[in-house]
């Protein structure tokens, strides 16, 4: 096989319309590794920034166990080529296709993905693409990263219709309501776990909460058509698991879960019952669900139906999208909250009950 970049080419694992994924070996020391490269001879400006901006968010999570390790960014025959970590594993598509998972496999796979997302979600990450080809599981050490940043976003909040431009960014069949841009409302780190329900909905029941070759089907079954519960699909996924990706599955944000700890405590807790009972029990989900951070609703509160009264008593709440860091010590006192009269002005009031009028 031909070299490149100093390493020998083995073998083709993927390719798509942007670019093609090798398993090669590093000459200078022996070192298995796989190689990213674009697949174009000449990419546009935008592909290249789009490939070295995947670089660099793969290379702030490089203290993360659970996301693939980068060793460089090479440039080759006017292409550039990410050089990065193989620890022998394979993408979680193909094992399910070839592989007999047992239902005690599945749970650790699903709480390994979990935890994986949860350390991407500790840097600010939000991955917008999470599906089971992005998911690389080595099965004989139980090793699971994540892979292809190249639509990760480091905002807290994103908006759909301002960042996707008439573009739908990621894969459709796993993709949240919101991302569609069809919902009004911004993109935060709650899409990534829609994104998960639909990988553990395929995962344990070997196919899609929605399937259709139309992208405005799919679209429109992902905001507003419920799912079948996994539990009736596959008789044999108890309830209390099918639960779980259910509500993973909401199509509100506010009614997912809210946090990686809570998703992984009801699957810990579904695997303890497992191993000790040999089957799953009922367990009442998100009980340990405190959210990671505390996202303000994007909804408006105390609308009534008709015209609104023109009183200068009555009040409308805006909750405007903010998030605000959640600690030990409660919320951030630089908290503001935004309130709207019928006289046109808008007033802050911060955290001390002060409050001050603007134009």
């Amino acid at each position: 096989m031909i070299a490149v970049a100093g390493c020998k080419i083995l073998d083709k694992i993927f390719e798509s319309d942007v670019s093609s994924i090798f398993r090669a070996v590093r000459l200078s020391d022996s070192e298995p590794v796989v190689l990213k490269m674009q697949r174009k001879d000449h990419p546009s400006p935008n592909e290249i920034f789009d490939f070295k901006y995947e670089y660099r968010v793969i290379i702030s999570l490089e203290n993360h166990a659970g996301v693939i390790r980068a060793y460089g960014l090479e440039q080759t025959e006017g292409r550039l080529l990410m050089i990065l970590e193989d620890f022998g594993g394979e993408s979680l598509d193909r094992i399910m296709k070839t592989a007999d998972l047992s239902l005690e496999e599945r749970i650790v796979v699903a709480i390994k993905t979990c935890d994986c997302l949860g350390q991407i979600h500790s840097s600010g990450i939000i991955h917008k693409d999470l599906n089971p080809s992005n998911i690389i599981f080595n099965r004989s050490s139980g090793q699971i990263k994540i892979i292809d940043f190249g639509i990760a976003s480091g905002l807290v909040h994103e908006d759909a219709h301002v960042m996707n431009r008439g573009v739908l960014d990621g894969t459709l069949l796993y993709m949240a309501p919101e991302q569609t841009g069809r919902m009004n409302r911004p993109l935060d780190y709650r899409g990534d776990y829609y994104s998960l329900g639909v990988s553990l909905y395929q995962l344990f029941t070997n196919r899609l909460p929605f399937e259709s070759k139309d992208p405005l089907e799919l679209v429109h079954c992902h905001v507003a058509i419920k799912p079948d519960p996994p539990s009736i699909v596959n008789s044999t996924i108890p309830e209390a698991l099918s639960n779980v990706i259910l509500k993973l599955l909401k199509k509100n944000p506010e009614n997912r879960y809210q946090s990686n700890f809570g998703i992984m405590a009801d699957l810990e807790a579904c695997l303890n019952q497992l191993r000790s009972y040999g089957l799953i029990g009922d367990i009442q989900i998100a009980e340990k669900d405190i959210p990671q951070e505390l996202v303000i609703s994007n909804r408006i509160y105390g609308r009534r139906t008709g015209r609104c009264s023109r009183s200068p008593t009555s009040w409308m709440t805006m909750q405007r999208s903010a998030t605000v860091s959640w600690n030990t010590c409660g919320i951030s006192r630089a908290s503001t909250t935004w309130i709207s009269s019928s006289r046109s002005v808008w007033r802050r009031r911060d955290s001390t009950g002060h409050t001050a009028s603007t134009p």
